[in-house]
């Protein structure tokens, strides 16, 4: 859709003001069919599907319609949630990150004995290289559907789980299977300088942004995700590709600020979106339900500019974007949110 006609709705943004006596930023993060939120006071709550315990609450069974707080993690000093398909991870202002829910291809990061079909309710601490002692160190985490990332401190790019389009970055396990259980390192390849600043999980991709404003991705090149003609779009890759396609005003390489990747269970179903510091946004991919917002359906194999010089919306800039499973959503720098 495009603003102003049918399909596209504008509504307000609600700006949260955090009180001097916070304990953390507030934040939210929607699975499959559940949802996960950390309030200021550094509590979580969580409502929707507790099938595999991603809800955290082990009391609790089908379907929760209103919020319940997650209360084992209360004195766990929670600064971050992110939910995956089916499963929930929390990081603490330690480094540690606590799991649960879904734990069949390893997402989770616990042990061996641990990856089944069973559910998962109880929040666990994530365990570290080589299935050793505990995880720590940890300043971000991102989900995707089945596999979960982790940076550190020291800006090395840590994975888990399931690797089915490579998105764990490596072209092997070491358990020899197409998931881990055991955290494995990315090989980012950057050069004297280069840090990674933030990192990105789709539901079948990975991917990390600079401190220079470049974006790199790997994993399912569906929708040619990877935007790499070399790589068949039915498979995937398991090392870093920078996104070179994107140029800002000038003709130069713009700075990413942001990608997100939107789609369903199924890896063939899936929609990229591309920010830049400058507030311009490309997005890609499946367009069945109109999520590229470009106005008409039908898939796109290449970046359209929907926000930024030469875009239709050439005089609004773009501050966050999300992509969801068939759609997309923007907060522009005036506070104003689209969807489509």
């Amino acid at each position: 859709g495009i603003p102003g006609s049918a399909g596209y709705k504008k509504s307000i943004c609600i700006v949260h003001v955090i009180e001097a006596a916070a304990k953390t930023e507030p934040m939210i993060s929607a699975g499959n069919s559940h949802v996960v939120a950390l309030k200021s006071d550094g509590t979580v709550w969580s409502w929707g599907l507790n099938n595999y315990g991603q809800l955290g609450i082990s009391n609790a069974t089908g379907w929760v319609i209103r919020p319940l707080l997650i209360s084992s993690l209360s004195d766990k000093e929670i600064v971050s949630i992110a939910a995956g398909a089916d499963h929930t991870m929390a990081l603490t202002a330690l480094g540690q990150v606590y799991g649960f829910g879904k734990n069949d291809r390893g997402q989770l990061g616990q042990s061996a004995s641990a990856v089944n079909n069973n559910p998962h309710p109880t929040p666990t601490l994530m365990t570290g290289v080589g299935g050793n002692g505990t995880l720590s160190g940890v300043i971000e985490i991102a989900v995707g559907a089945q596999h979960t990332m982790l940076l550190l401190g020291n800006g090395s790019v840590w994975t888990v789980g399931d690797n089915q389009k490579y998105q764990l970055g490596v072209q092997e396990t070491d358990n020899k299977q197409s998931y881990a259980y055991n955290i494995h390192q990315v090989n980012t390849g950057l050069g004297e300088g280069e840090t990674v600043s933030s990192i990105v999980a789709g539901p079948y991709n990975s991917g990390f942004i600079t401190n220079t404003g470049d974006a790199y991705v790997w994993g399912s090149n569906a929708q040619n995700g990877l935007l790499d003609a070399t790589i068949p779009q039915t498979g995937g890759y398991y090392e870093p590709i920078k996104y070179s396609a994107f140029r800002d005003a000038g003709g130069q390489p713009a700075k990413i600020k942001d990608i997100d990747f939107g789609g369903v269970r199924s890896a063939e179903i899936m929609h990229m979106a591309v920010l830049s510091e400058d507030g311009e946004l490309w997005v890609w991919g499946s367009n069945d339900r109109g999520q590229i917002g470009n106005g008409v359906q039908g898939r796109e194999l290449n970046p359209v500019k929907i926000y930024g010089q030469g875009a239709k919306h050439a005089a609004d800039k773009v501050f966050s974007v999300s992509a969801g499973a068939l759609n997309t959503s923007v907060v522009l720098d005036n506070g104003d949110v689209y969807t489509w």
